[in-house]
């Protein structure tokens, strides 16, 4: 005999909630509600099926701001780089990156969301220092998938 995968509680409201253990078996609750009792168990069946393949990624890892994340990956690497490159990074988070991406979280950030920065930047800056803070981006959002933070890079 299997053993239910989590459970479905209905509220006061007529609403269900959904719960499950996470990939570590840690008791997890869905966001949000659920107006039908279908909807709950399909959001289940999807959660199940993602921790069995090994895709499933806790939403709430991805709540960090982007800022707040770029930060981090620059000081992470500043080993590794040359003066001029660990410089020339800071400067195209400063100018270019962060004052309109720095406030989203990780997990909103959209492809959307990249690709309206990066029609604001080229005509504001030009293509140069617009594909230079791009391929930047890109690397620090490679990173954040490799870190388990999203699971798409939206670059």
């Amino acid at each position: 005999m299997t053993r239910a995968f989590g459970n479905i509680e209905k509220l006061p409201s007529g609403r269900y909630r959904v719960r499950h253990p996470d990939e570590h078996g840690r008791p997890t609750r869905v966001k949000g509600t659920f107006r039908m009792k279908a909807e709950a168990k399909r959001r289940l069946v999807e959660i199940d099926h993602a921790i069995r393949n090994g895709t499933y990624r806790d939403p709430s890892r991805g709540r960090a701001l982007f800022g707040d994340y770029v930060a981090d990956w620059l000081e992470v690497h500043r080993p590794t780089l040359a003066v001029s490159t660990w410089e020339l990074y800071g400067s195209a988070l400063r100018l270019h990156i962060e004052p309109q991406l720095g406030d989203l979280r990780l997990s909103d950030l959209t492809a959307d969301d990249v690709r309206r920065w990066y029609s604001d930047r080229l005509g504001a800056t030009g293509r140069t220092a617009t594909a230079q803070a791009y391929r930047l981006l890109r690397n620090i959002l490679n990173t954040a998938v490799v870190d388990d933070l999203i699971v798409k890079n939206p670059c």
